[in-house]
């Protein structure tokens, strides 16, 4: 009995051990899916992982492609920005240098205008003064054609500041002396000289005979001479003050006595003269006689007598000491009357 329990109770074992196998095995393919389920879930999580940071590191491949890519279009654009202002600047200037070109055209094309403008004017102006010159020439010729005989005349007229225009008939001749000792004592009787002394005093004369016997008109005779200045003729007394205004001033480039200079220098400086300087000459005498001879001539109004050709110093005594003592009156009168 005792055996038949114990065989019972091992079949019993056995029989709770096969049924816990075959639960354990049948339970097996459950817990398999499982854990193949968590291995694939793990699997596809790592993969999922791996996906994403391969996503993740391809993204950021492609942000860094793109950075990069978009680094050089950045810094083209930031050339292009920062190149813009140059350009502006550039474009500016070249703006600038085209309205400085326009502008300098526009300038030259006006300054060539003035210029051209200037130039006709002068043209107009010069052809203008040369008509004038030429009538005013036609005019004096025409007035002092009695000079013509004269074998020297040179004409050197002074501005018309110094005389003025005659209205008045030519009754006298007025002789004077003229010189430019006290600035040169020892060449005083350049006619230059004494045009320049005439024009900066504003004073004037019709002729001037220099040592030689040339003559120089420097005053046509159809205007008034400032030659004579204030005095009285006691057979023209409505000469009074007037005589310029009647008269043909002659000038002979000469020096009187140390009296008739005193006014003009003291004694020491008229020593200094040379000898020859004083007085007059013969060819100066002659020349004056022709003068005289063709302006009464020409004229018709001045009779060659003491009463129409005068000294200055008989107009103007209280003033004037020309022509002076040394001044030969009878020879220049039997001279004109030859």
């Amino acid at each position: 009995m005792k055996k038949v329990w114990k065989v019972i109770m091992i079949v019993t074992l056995v029989f709770l051990v096969a049924c816990n196998t075959a639960k354990a095995i049948e339970e097996e393919p459950e817990a398999e899916p499982k854990e193949e389920n968590a291995i694939s879930n793990q699997v596809s999580s790592t993969e999922e992982k791996e996906v994403e940071a391969k996503q993740t590191t391809a993204s950021e491949d492609k942000k860094e492609d793109s950075k990069q890519t978009a680094a050089p279009e950045e810094k083209k654009a930031e050339a292009k920005q920062t190149a813009s202002p140059e350009e502006k600047k550039a474009e500016t200037k070249q703006t600038a240098s085209s309205e400085v070109t326009k502008a300098e055209i526009k300038q030259t094309a006006s300054n060539e205008k003035k210029k051209v403008e200037t130039k006709q004017a002068a043209s107009t102006e010069k052809k203008n003064a040369e008509t004038k010159q030429a009538a005013s020439n036609e005019k004096k010729n025409a007035k002092t054609r009695q000079a013509s005989s004269l074998k020297s005349m040179n004409k050197m007229y002074l501005p018309d500041q110094v005389s003025e225009n005659r209205t008045t008939p030519i009754t006298h001749a007025v002789i004077h002396f003229s010189s430019n000792v006290l600035a040169k004592p020892e060449n005083p009787f350049q006619v230059r000289d004494i045009y320049n002394i005439f024009k900066d005093y504003g004073v004037s004369a019709h002729y001037v005979i220099d040592r030689s016997g040339q003559v120089y008109q420097f005053v046509s005779e159809d205007r008034v001479a400032y030659h004579a200045g204030k005095g009285s003729l006691s057979n023209y007394p409505t000469y009074n003050n007037k005589l310029n205004a009647y008269s043909i001033g002659i000038e002979l480039l000469a020096i009187g006595t140390k009296q008739e200079m005193a006014s003009m220098m003291s004694e020491e400086h008229y020593d200094t003269i040379d000898p020859l300087h004083i007085g007059y000459t013969a060819e100066q005498y002659e020349t004056l006689k022709e003068l005289l001879v063709d302006i009464s001539t020409f004229y018709g109004t001045i009779p060659l007598d003491r009463d129409h050709i005068i000294g200055h110093d008989e107009y103007a005594p209280d003033r004037k000491t020309d022509p002076g003592s040394l001044f030969d009156w009878n020879h220049l009168m039997d001279l004109v009357n030859e």
